[in-house]
């Protein structure tokens, strides 16, 4: 991987400061005429740079600059025209705003002057400092008279190492930017909206979200900030990288949001559709969408039904249509996939969303014949034997890690088959094949005891 500006062994300060307006010689009239507050926030957008103003200064200081894991930027940005539009407080977890606020990841060897891809990753609610780890992605700040939290809870925010007094979770608990870096997806960028304490991330402070408009302003904020970096690391000055696929992703209380957006999606395949709920300001899914322990109620289950259903009926009218193996293959690469995972407090919606993948695909296998495997890998649910907030970063370390947020970039990034015949086994086939696989056990082993209960006898007999 190569190395880029700025290196991890320089503070993030060390690039050229971006311009900064100032107030001095502001006229007197105009702090009588707006007031001390509105004169605060005419303070921070004209001041606006990389960092949090109000960011936890313990520890590392996550949110108060740029600084680096390993070979990811981790950029925190305030004073952004889109997301929560007012504070969220919550003083047990965090002296950090919620407002207007999010974290850009972005790989050192990123390249500006190409297209970028980006996934947005909503956090999942934030309400209770007893249950809750974090609140989003504001670090964690000790209150003067701690809670009585519970110990898994305390657990869970333990920091990178002694000197982590502060953590945020996407560093210290989702591992999101270790995670990015072995995915070795140098031109993906992850965004952390910070939402309020039950997941609003909407611009009115509800729970709908426009992706590509939330996109586009953090893409021009960096360019503002002279964020983004050409091959040779120079700041890229003119425009933002051309913005390309755009994938959804969430945790616990996000899928709310995940899910109008879900319903949008359904609602411009299908307008006629009279099932759908009331349509909502929310972006339609265009891409992929990743749901960690997120089907959470009868609406959201809903609504994610009726997307996998609307994908998978579009899906097919492609593949059964006319073109070679090729140009369909192609098409499953760059079509939306699905791809979740849940734990036991999750089981029943996953299991039963699992279980109407299925069915389609048992009336629809003649007709997909061999892409019948290829299309299963878009759509695939998985059980993870963890806990609800640990969920994200998955099994082990490294690039071998399983689950969480690598897999699910791994698998949505899957290189293009040369044939058919080279997509993997579907899950329901494995799962017969160890079916098989345990009777032959199961055979071996009776036949085996009925030898060693006739053997005895066969030696008395033969005595």
């Amino acid at each position: 991987m190569r190395a880029r500006v700025p290196p991890e062994s320089k503070p993030a300060g060390s690039r050229p400061a971006p311009r900064q307006a100032s107030l001095r010689g502001a006229p007197i009239g105009l702090h009588r005429s707006m007031g001390n507050r509105a004169m605060g926030r005419l303070a921070r957008v004209l001041q606006r740079q990389v960092g949090w103003t109000d960011a936890v200064t313990d520890g590392y200081g996550w949110n108060k600059r740029e600084t680096s894991r390993g070979a990811i930027r981790r950029i925190p940005l305030e004073g952004l025209p889109v997301g929560l539009p007012k504070d969220a407080p919550i003083r047990s977890l965090t002296t950090e705003s919620a407002e207007r606020r999010a974290v850009v990841l972005l790989p050192k060897a990123l390249d500006a002057t190409q297209e970028v891809e980006y996934l947005i990753f909503l956090h999942g609610h934030t309400e209770n400092s007893k249950t809750r780890p974090f609140a989003g992605w504001r670090a964690y700040k000790a209150p003067k008279k701690k809670p009585e939290d519970n110990a898994e809870t305390v657990r869970l925010r333990k920091g990178i190492d002694a000197t982590d007094v502060a953590p945020v979770r996407d560093v210290a608990l989702d591992q999101a930017e270790d995670q990015l870096e072995d995915s070795g997806l140098e031109q993906l960028v992850i965004l952390l909206p910070q939402g309020g304490l039950f997941s609003q991330f909407g611009d009115a402070g509800d729970k709908n979200f426009d992706a590509a408009n939330y996109v586009d302003k953090i893409a021009a904020r960096l360019l503002t900030e002279r964020c983004w970096l050409d091959a040779k690391g120079r700041p890229v000055s003119d425009k933002p990288p051309k913005r390309g696929r755009v994938t959804m992703a969430g945790h616990s209380g996000a899928g709310a949001t995940l899910s109008n957006m879900a319903n949008e999606a359904v609602r411009l395949i299908n307008p006629g559709d009279k099932e759908l709920p009331a349509s909502v300001p929310s972006s339609p899914l265009t891409g992929d969408l990743v749901i960690f322990d997120a089907i959470n109620g009868d609406k959201r289950y809903k609504a994610f039904k009726r997307w996998v259903q609307t994908r998978l009926n579009e899906d097919l009218k492609v593949l059964t249509g006319g073109g070679d193996d090729q140009r369909k293959l192609k098409y499953l690469q760059s079509a939306p996939k699905l791809r979740g995972f849940f734990t036991d407090l999750y089981k029943d919606p996953y299991t039963d969303l699992e279980n109407v993948i299925r069915a389609w695909f048992s009336k629809h296998a003649a007709e997909l014949g061999p892409f019948a495997r290829c299309l299963r890998q878009n759509f695939m649910l998985t059980h993870v034997d963890s806990s609800h907030e640990e969920l994200m970063r998955g099994i082990g370390s490294g690039k071998t890690r399983r689950h969480g947020v690598l897999e699910a970039l791994k698998d949505l990034h899957r290189p293009l088959s040369k044939d058919p015949a080279d997509c993997p086994k579907m899950p329901e086939e494995l799962e017969e094949e160890e079916r098989r696989r345990k009777r032959e056990e199961l055979r071996e082993r009776r036949e085996r005891a009925r030898e060693r209960r006739t053997a005895p006898a066969k030696a008395k007999t033969a005595g």
